[in-house]
């Protein structure tokens, strides 16, 4: 199928399922709240996951804490993961995160929420046409590239 957005495995993948389950406020505070309160709940009581990730055919990992496969900006505004992710340029933007405690994985996110200027040393960045993904031990996900799969509206410059 078409795959414009982002994919989330391990980690982030974890609490969005267990806030999910509980019916989130829609409120942007409340919301926000019950996210934090699914990673704190997450970080006491489950080892960190295991996550394999192979780009274009290339094993990059094999035991991550989570990984982002998007072809979008992620979690716009407060979680920039894959800031520069466009769906035109034909490729997929992965971040990887390395396995680390729960613990250290809560302070890459937090540097990453707070722009720490050294946030980008504690992952993996790569771009890719095929990405292939496997989590704690499920069925691979295959994400691919579809050449031309998306028109594109083109406009030239203004008052053209």
């Amino acid at each position: 199928g078409l795959f414009l957005s982002s994919r989330s495995f391990g980690f982030l993948e974890t609490i969005k399922l267990g806030v999910e389950e509980r019916l989130p406020p829609k409120s942007g505070m409340l919301r926000y709240l019950t996210y934090v309160r699914s990673a704190v709940e997450l970080v006491r009581t489950t080892p960190p996951p295991s996550v394999e990730v192979t780009v274009d055919g290339r094993r990059v990992t094999s035991d991550a804490a989570m990984a982002i496969v998007a072809n979008v900006p992620t979690y716009r505004g407060y979680l920039p993961l894959t800031p520069d992710a466009n769906p035109f340029d034909g490729l997929l933007d992965v971040l990887i995160v390395p396995r680390r405690s729960n613990l250290a994985l809560i302070a890459v996110l937090l540097g990453f929420v707070l722009h720490h200027p050294g946030r980008w040393r504690y992952v993996q960045r790569l771009r890719g046409a095929h990405v292939s993904v496997t989590a704690s031990g499920a069925p691979a996900e295959v994400l691919r590239v579809l050449p031309a799969a998306l028109p594109a509206p083109v406009h030239g410059p203004r008052g053209r």
